[in-house]
This record gives structure tokens, sequence and C-alpha cells, in this order.
């Protein structure tokens, strides 16, 4: 009798083992959807490849026709070298949740560099140069801001040239002619103080601004 009792112990343990499965098989399952990097109007960029950052705009929704889109609601976004060395993200920043879906799809298109803030206990908008040789980057976004694999998206882009072209004029962003007119006045708001890093402050025009709507 002590056998019997002992093996339908065992076995009922097995079977409690075995119900769990799906319940954490679904706790895993990963998000629906896609993100991608795009240009300024949407187009797709051959091997995702940008000549600067401030060309590289974010989207997302179904990854092809008649799939699943994302799950609606706003994101958190990062930037990341493709070995997860993090470079920019809007945890943190006056904007957290930078992206929104609708009906699985982003409502508009965004430009990554104006809704990530580097080193964002400074914040500065943009995100910072990538260690990676091949000068890649990894965008990930998410609905948790700890950017958890069954819950993000990712996308990995390059960019030719670090930092900024110096003729940009972003709100917040100084050029090189603007900075020589002034004599370096208003040095606190866009004045590089990191080499290639174009940055904007806090309380600057939200990305959401800047997004192309589609």
């Amino acid at each position: 009798m002590k056998k019997i009792l002992t093996y339908l112990l065992v076995l009922a343990t097995i079977l409690a083992t075995f119900a769990a499965f799906p319940a954490v098989a679904s706790a895993a399952a990963p998000m629906a959807g896609a993100v991608w990097t795009t240009d300024v109007n949407g187009n797709p960029i051959n091997q995702n490849i940008y000549q600067y950052k401030i060309d590289v705009y974010l989207n997302g929704g179904p990854k092809s026709s008649g799939a699943p889109g994302l799950p609606d609601g706003w994101y958190y976004v990062k930037v990341t070298a493709p070995n997860g060395v993090l470079l920019g993200t809007s945890v943190g920043s006056p904007t957290p949740k930078p992206v929104q879906v609708v009906n699985g799809r982003f409502v508009q298109i965004y430009m990554l560099y104006d809704i990530v803030y580097w080193v964002p206990g400074l914040g500065w908008k943009g995100y910072n140069d990538t260690p990676n040789n091949g000068n890649e980057y990894k965008v990930w976004v998410s609905m948790d801001p700890n950017f958890a694999n069954s819950a993000s998206k990712t996308d990995n882009f390059k960019v030719r040239n670090a930092g900024c072209p110096p003729e940009t004029n972003l709100t917040g962003v100084v050029s090189q002619n603007d900075e020589q007119a002034t004599n370096g006045v208003g040095q606190g708001v866009g004045k590089e103080s990191a080499p290639g890093q174009n940055k904007e402050p806090f309380g600057a025009a939200s990305g959401l601004a800047r997004g192309k709507q589609k």
C-alpha cells in the first residue's frame, strides 16, 4: 500500500509539472507585429544603411499582409549596440513612452534621434555612437521598460557617419553657423560636449512633433 501511495504521489507531481508548461509557454510567447527603420517618407532603405542618425525613422505594424499587428498602446524605445550596450533610451525621460500604436500600427513615423535620450540623467536627446566596428545599431520597441524579449520588437540598422551633419538645425541643436553667429551665447542648448554628438535638452519639442503622419 505504501508503494502505491508513493507511486501515485510521483505521478501527481509529474502531471502537475506538465500542466504548468502551457502557462509558461504562453507567458513567453513572442509579441505579434514588427518594427522597422525607414526614411522620413516611409520608404524602405536598402540594407537599412543610413548616412546620419537623423535620417533614421521608425515605423511598425503587421509583419506582412494579413498578419497580426502590434498590440495597441504606448511603447518605450531604446537604442543599443548589437551586443546590448545601451546608447539611448526613452525610459526616464519626460516622454518615456513616445510611440503609440492604434489598430496594430504606428500612428505616425518617428524620427528615432528625436524620441530617445542618451544618458537620460543629463537630459540630452539622441543616442550615442555605436562601438560596433560595422557602424551597426539596434532599436528596441517595448511595452516593458525592462525590454523583455517576449514583450519587445527590434530592428538592426547601420549609420555611415557619426553624430549629425554640421548644417543640422533641429530644435535645440545649434548648427556651426548659428554657434559662430552667437559667439557661443546659449551654449547650454545644442552645444556639443562629446565628439560627434548633437544633443537636445529635456523640455524641447516632443518627438511627436517631428514625426511624419501616415
